[in-house]
Parts: structure tokens; sequence; C-alpha cells
């Protein structure tokens, strides 16, 4: 028996044969129930690979984020036992412009993409050099930040700027948001990373779709033997050529089989 795919014969590859013996056809047919890969999404990989990736994480973050960016903010202050709003107070004049390029909005619609991308969100402080009174507001990326602690608590975060150099943020000059993880102190449970499984599936089911309408003229191949049994080296070919035929890449590829 010869096989072909993708116009090269898996005949002309060569294989150890631990054993030579002979295997009935139904002993000899591939299994497809191979272990299942899954993905677990990092700070690294969740915007390429979970965003950009997946239509229902980003319709849904992007709602969220809409949602909180929405809600306005108001700094109150008690007078005499009773509560006034304050556009004078420091807080107000930061809320409203804390930084030249982004407005409240905007950092609160970042900080929910990535709490909910990466389970943590960072925000760095600049204060005045006279009176240290926080004057601006700056977004931080997460897969960018270290957090520098020991058994006492955090005093230091790294953060790794466009260059890549390093530099040392003192803790009450750095706002983290989180997420409760049960098992770190120190870093949040992004939900990406709880539907990781769901985003696998549905972008493989995406894969295997598109990959099927470019080639739905083919039809399903079939592998006949002849005889009762084959041999060891015959059933480890055809193992190896379905293998590398299978899969969300392949769907419906042609395969062109040939009796010796």
């Amino acid at each position: 028996m010869k096989l072909f795919g993708r116009n090269k014969p898996v005949a002309s590859k060569s294989y150890k044969i631990l054993e030579a013996k002979s295997i009935t056809a139904f002993e000899g047919m591939p299994r497809v129930g191979w272990q299942a890969k899954w993905r677990s999404f990092t700070k690294d990989t969740a915007v390429e690979e979970g965003l950009l990736r997946s239509t229902w994480v980003y319709a849904c973050i992007r709602l969220r984020a809409a949602n909180v960016a929405s809600v306005p903010w108001v700094v109150e202050v008690s007078r005499g036992g009773e509560w006034e709003p304050s556009e004078e107070h420091p807080l107000a004049r930061l809320i409203a412009a804390p930084n030249p390029t982004y407005d409240w909005s905007e950092i609160m619609r970042r900080a929910v993409y990535m709490l909910d991308l990466c389970g943590d969100n960072y925000m760095s402080i600049i204060r005045s050099n006279s009176e240290g009174s926080p004057i601006n507001v700056w977004p931080l990326v997460p897969r960018k930040v270290e957090v520098l602690a020991d058994r006492i608590g955090v005093h230091w975060y790294k953060y790794h700027d466009k260059q890549g150099r390093p530099l040392q943020i003192r803790a009450q000059d750095l706002v983290h948001l989180r997420y409760t993880h049960p098992d770190d102190l120190f870093f949040g449970l992004a939900p990406l990373e709880a539907s990781a499984r769901a985003v696998d599936i549905d972008e493989e089911a995406e894969r295997w779709q598109k990959v099927s309408l470019q080639n739905m003229a083919v039809p399903p191949g079939v592998i006949t033997m002849e005889g009762d049994t084959i041999s060891q080296e015959e059933y480890e070919q055809t193992k190896e050529w379905v293998r590398e035929q299978s899969g969300a890449d392949n769907a419906r590829n042609p395969w062109v089989l040939a009796n010796a």
C-alpha cells in the first residue's frame, strides 16, 4: 500500500520498527481521540491571542468598558456634616485632566480592558516637586510591570519603558487594581484565563469552518487495506500520515491513496 498526501509519498519516510508483527485491520485503524491541547493566556498573549482573535471576547469587554467609562466621577467634601461637591479639590482637578493625552473616561476604559484581559491594572502617579500632590495619572501596560515585594509587603514596582529600560516606581506612586486571585497575593486572576478553553474551542471552530469552506468541493478520504492483517510498518506509516493530515489546517484536504 502507498499513501500520498500533499504530493509527498509517506512511504518515502524511514521508520524504526521495534517489533515486526501483524495486526488486524480493526487494530490498525488510526485513533482520533488524541488529547486536546489547551492554551493558558498570559499577560503577554492576552491581547493578541484573546482579544484580537475572539469576537465575543472583544464584544463583552468593549461593552463593559464603555459602560464603566460613561459613569461620571464627582468629588465631595464634608461640610457641617453634609457632603457637597467640590470642583476645586485637587482630586477633582486631577479627574478633570489626568494627563495631557487621556481624559478620565479613557483611563477607566483602559482599566476595564486590562482587568478583564490580564487581571491587573496599573496607574502611575506623577507628583509635583513642591507639595508632592498628584498632578498626573498615567496608565501602564501590565505585561511590563514587575512587583518587587518581600515578606512584609510591596515597596517598589519595576516598569519597562518602550525601549525596554527598567524604571523603579515607589508603591505609594502606583495604583494597582486587581481581581482577586485565591492563589496569588500580588497579581489578579483575569476572566480571560477562566474562559480560555471556551476561547480555544471558538477559535478552532472558526479555523475549521474557514478551511472547510475553502476546500468544500473535496470529499473526505477513506483508507482501505488489502487482506485481514497489515504489518507493523504499514500501521506506523498509516497512523503518522493520518496524524499529519488531520486538524483544522487540513480540513477537507484531498487524500490520494493507491494500493500497490
